[in-house]
């Protein structure tokens, strides 16, 4: 929406790969060396912050939305085929990357998959 692709496109189809920006990623590490009361503490605060940090990229996800339709833009859904392809390309890059990665990284990355439903 700030770029105003408006201005040079008039199709518009969102396809979901990026993953939240706003979020908070701490090295195993280091999170283990911070006191239980602050890691407490951190954990408190982030499931407070939780529903209303979705709403709210729910809230920005819609009126950007908007903004490109007010401005002449049509928006389609993603086929199913492509969808598919995209999926297929990212389980490709996970398997690569947990290759690479390491034991831990791995056991995190099937966490990760199974909170997510893959």
């Amino acid at each position: 929406v700030d770029a105003k692709a408006w201005e040079v496109l008039k199709y518009f189809t969102p396809i979901n790969i990026v993953g939240p920006v706003n979020m908070m990623n701490v090295n195993i590490r280091a999170w283990k060396k911070l006191p239980k009361n602050i890691q407490t503490t951190v954990l408190e605060i982030a499931a407070e912050m939780e529903d209303e940090m979705w709403n709210l990229a729910g809230d920005m996800d819609r009126k950007s939305r908007a903004k490109l339709t007010e401005n002449g833009m049509a928006i389609y859904p993603v086929s199913k085929q492509f969808r598919s392809e995209l999926d297929k390309i990212g389980n490709e890059l996970r398997a690569t990357w947990a290759k690479k990665a390491g034991k831990d990284a791995r056991n995190i990355l099937k966490e990760y998959e199974k909170i997510a439903g893959r």
